[in-house]
């Protein structure tokens, strides 16, 4: 239930995450991963990953990445840097 509160918080906080403005760039089936790009008139991006798998992904990869740089990831509130390649993470299930 937590989860569900922070998301929800999360979407009322951010306003590129409820905007019509989305790019769907990544998608592998075979991991069930799903990342897309949305952005607002703001100047504020997002860029939402998803493991619909029941499987925890560790050094998940995300080619082509929207941009370089340093980003805030909400959901354990921390900064990350992504590099011009890719970003490599882990996704929990």
């Amino acid at each position: 239930m937590e989860y569900y509160k922070h998301v929800i918080r999360l979407r009322e906080k951010v306003p590129a995450l409820y905007t019509q403005n989305i790019d769907i760039y990544h998608e592998n089936s075979e991991a069930k991963v799903l990342a897309y790009y949305r952005w607002s008139d703001e100047e504020m991006r997002a860029v939402v990953v998803a493991n619909y798998s029941d499987t925890y992904l560790s050094g998940n990869s995300i080619p082509k990445f929207p941009a370089a740089g340093s980003w805030h990831e909400w959901m354990y509130n921390k900064i990350v840097e992504v590099g011009e390649e890719e970003f490599k993470f882990d996704l929990p299930e």
